[in-house]
């Protein structure tokens, strides 16, 4: 359970450090649900987990690049979960 919008940064920031460590190509995610709309101010609530849509192009116009996550992505999303002990975490698959 994310109790806001500082959790929810927090899990978001791990997930690029343990990429970062890994060596890992930078990505940019769609996050969608109760996430977003905390990290907009739009809601101020707990959220179960950070649903993300997809893959994003980092050139205008935003668009979705990816909907499934490729293995290493998916691998860094339960280890940056774990470590921050959140129970469901970051949902690395494309169902919001």
């Amino acid at each position: 359970m994310f109790g806001g919008k500082e959790q929810i940064l927090a899990a978001l920031e791990a997930l690029g450090r343990r990429l970062a460590q890994e060596d890992a190509e930078p990505v940019s995610l769609s996050v969608c649900g109760a996430a977003a709309l905390n990290c907009q101010d739009l809601l101020v609530r707990g959220t179960q987990d950070v649903d993300v849509l997809g893959l994003t192009s980092r050139r205008a116009p935003l668009r979705i690049i990816a909907g499934e996550f490729a293995g290493e992505l998916r691998e860094a999303v339960a280890r940056a979960g774990r470590k921050l002990d959140f129970s469901r975490g970051i949902r690395a698959d494309s169902r919001c």
